[in-house]
Formats: structure tokens, sequence, C-alpha cells
């Protein structure tokens, strides 16, 4: 008989790094932990965790670099939770990782182009970037 693997936290690790990140920006933005360590146990409360993340962000006017690497934990710790809890294999954690980081490229090449093309334009790429990204996923994981 074989005994039966225990849960995996892997999560914690991006919810370590936003909470020493908001600590350090604001020590009331702690307030968010109680509802990211909730993340650890439900998708719906990890889905509230990165909605309340994008307040904060929009609340605080953070954005640019901060606030894609923000927004990138708190999906990443939702996601990854879900992983843990149903055990999933690694290749899924690296398909995750891939498309998360993937937003750093995706986001320096849109300040890039954005002084260089109309706003329409960037919105496109920026759509269609989007979308090779889930696609991407999509296609790992099948």
């Amino acid at each position: 008989m074989e005994l039966e693997r225990g849960r995996r936290f892997y999560s914690i690790i991006p919810l370590a790094l936003i909470t020493l990140i908001l600590a350090r920006l604001n020590p009331a933005t702690l307030v968010l932990m109680p509802l990211g360590i909730l993340a650890l146990c439900w998708y719906s409360m990890g889905a509230a965790f990165v909605a309340a993340v994008g307040v904060y962000l929009v609340y605080a006017c953070a954005g640019g670099f901060l606030g894609l690497t923000l927004i990138s934990l708190a999906l990443l710790t939702a996601e990854m939770a879900y992983l843990d809890r149903e055990r999933a294999p690694a290749g899924h954690y690296i398909v995750l990782l891939t498309a998360v980081f993937l937003a750093f490229p995706t986001y320096f090449l849109m300040a890039v182009t954005a002084p260089l093309v109309p706003r329409l334009e960037v919105t496109a790429v920026a759509a269609v970037l989007v979308l090779s990204l889930y696609l991407f996923s999509k296609l790992a994981t099948d």
C-alpha cells in the first residue's frame, strides 16, 4: 500500500513576497493578508484576493512595474494554491510560471511601442499578446 502524498504549499512563496512588498509600501495594506491566507484554502478567496490587490493598486495609483509585480504575485498565489490543492504535476507549475513571467516582457514591449503607435494600435497589440498567452497556457496544459 502506497502512502498518499501530502499537500504541497508552493503558493506560500508568492504570498510571502507580496506580503513583504506591501509591508514596505504601506503597513496598512497588511489588512489584505488574511484574504491572501484564505486564498490558500479556497479558489473564490483567491479571486477575491487578486481583486482586492487590484483595487489597492487603483486606489494607490500604483502602476508600472510595481503594479505588474504585485498583481502577478497575487495571481500566482491564487493559481498555485489551486495547483497545490489538486496536487498538480510539476509541468503545470512551469506553465503557470512561464505564462505569468511572460507578462514582464510584454509590459516592456508595450511601454516601448506605446509612444510610437496610436492608442488603438497599442490596445490591439496588447489584446493579441494576451490572447497568445492564453492560447499558450491552454495548449501547454492539454
